[in-house]
């Protein structure tokens, strides 16, 4: 087995090869990492609050019911994590959508009953404002933080423009349906999550776009030179987070059956905690859906033990915010990079 190579007198080639073994190592370190804090989380939530059904059939579905909304959003901007960039518009588009599909069904503010097609045309709606916000970042040249969190306000705002202050309450017994149905035992809004996610692991995972969007988080010029369309690569990104963002809106109207601006209010920041926590890199080129899905568990575990063990609501965030803090630490690759590009 060869030994440890000495950098001092070592050749470029030698330094190299030695270079790439210890960053393999560390990343497979990295992929490991939230694994065991799940686990250590899980063990000692079993320990501390077993008399409470924390580990139960019961409650595990309580857990995947919880993580559905978190799941979609993080799925959906996981892709432009992986650019190196950040999407703050996400929150405005789960707003506006919520807003715009409540209008478009049977509700109490209007005679409107586009029925499914009103599922269809709010998907398309959050297709547009993701390409919007990608061509304003992308060609406009605005730093991405800027330009998302512009965005972002404009659309909470025609999302109040679209109801004039007074939230329309649905009516449509298809909701009410899906709100009530549980196949298997697990909520539809569950499966709804989960198929969502199994899309995003296809297209990252299994599409020459998805190796796209790592090559362009690892290393932008590098892509470019190797073909890669830069600029409608990202976009598209925008575009799928956007895509994320307006099924979270339609299953958060699922579940409290209004439409309102605020429906988006924090959905967003938990998510991208989930994905660093999960070992993604908010400089891009590193993270996953597996990262993604195993950091949503993390951050979900976590709030349904800490409410099980009836933590006082002060204590809540700085405990969440130590246990991030450890799990970031051994997860996140430190580089010199910006965290938005």
């Amino acid at each position: 087995m060869a030994g440890k190579v000495d950098f001092s007198t070592a050749t470029i080639q030698e330094q190299f090869v030695e270079k790439n073994r210890i960053q393999a190592r560390n990343d497979k370190s990295k992929i490991y990492a939230p694994l065991i804090v799940l686990g250590v989380l899980v063990v000692f939530g079993g320990i501390t609050a077993g008399d409470k059904n924390f580990i139960s059939v019961a409650n595990l579905v309580n857990i995947m019911y919880q993580m559905s909304i978190p799941l979609v959003v993080a799925t959906g901007i996981t892709f432009v994590i992986l650019l190196g960039s950040i999407d703050l518009s996400m929150e405005g588009v789960i707003g506006f959508s919520s807003a715009m599909i409540s209008l478009l069904v049977v509700n109490t503010l209007n005679d409107n009953d586009f029925g499914l097609l009103a599922i269809v045309l709010v998907m398309v709606a959050g297709a547009v404002m993701g390409m919007i916000v990608g061509l304003a970042h992308v060609y406009l040249k605005i730093s991405s933080f800027i330009a998302t969190y512009a965005f972002c306000q404009v659309f909470m705002g025609t999302a109040v423009m679209q109801y004039r202050g007074a939230p329309a309450t649905i009516k449509w017994d298809l909701f009410e349906k899906m709100a009530s149905a549980r196949p298997l035992g697990i909520p539809l809004v569950t499966w709804m999550a989960f198929a969502f996610f199994l899309i995003g692991v296809y297209i990252l995972n299994f599409t020459a776009f998805g190796r796209g969007v790592y090559a362009i988080g690892y290393n932008e010029s590098v892509a470019k030179s190797a073909g890669i369309n830069v600029a409608r690569t990202k976009i598209l990104c925008y575009v799928i987070s956007a895509v994320a963002a307006s099924y979270a809106g339609l299953l958060i109207m699922i579940r409290l059956k209004m439409g309102t601006a605020s429906a988006g209010n924090n959905q967003l920041f938990p998510a991208i905690t989930a994905l660093v926590v999960g070992g993604a890199s908010v400089s891009g080129g590193k993270g996953g859906m597996m990262q993604t899905l195993v950091g949503v568990l993390i951050v979900t575990v976590l709030s349904n033990l800490l409410t099980i063990l009836g933590v006082n609501a002060y204590y809540k965030q700085a405990i969440n915010a130590i246990i991030i803090i450890v799990a970031v630490s051994v997860s996140i690759t430190r580089t010199k990079k910006t965290i938005a590009k």
